[in-house]
């Protein structure tokens, strides 16, 4: 989208009308609609327990940065190839996505009021 100017906007934009796109963002607005029915739902039921005395345990979660990149990105038999075929750009690639992994668990901690962030030692 950023090299998409002038004329170039219109011929670029005009996949949006291919009936395989428009069908996958249907699909993916279908989904969001669905999480948030979702989350309004859990935050219901996590303020109904804190007002019970049962606060929440977790705010934000910080996952170790092998197992973010395996676990979402390169899967166990990538990332397994990627320690002996690549280390050093695992390495870096792992030391890039640590200032996300803390922004998303501590704005979590945040909007959630609760400071404990949950770090899965998988």
């Amino acid at each position: 989208m950023p090299s998409l100017y002038y004329t170039r906007f219109l011929t670029g934009t005009a996949a949006f009308a291919n009936p395989e796109v428009s069908g996958a963002f249907d699909a993916l607005v279908k989904a969001g609609t669905q999480a948030r029915q979702v989350s309004a739902r859990a935050e219901a039921f996590a303020d109904e327990m804190t007002a019970l005395g049962f606060p929440s345990q977790i705010g934000g979660v910080a996952y170790a940065p092998f197992d973010y990149l395996g676990d979402f990105l390169r899967g166990t038999r990538g990332i397994m190839l990627d320690m002996y075929r690549l280390p050093d750009k695992l390495l870096e690639a792992m030391e890039k996505v640590i200032p996300f992994i803390l922004q998303g668990a501590i704005s979590a901690a945040r909007m959630t009021g609760v400071p404990f962030i949950f770090m899965p030692p998988h």
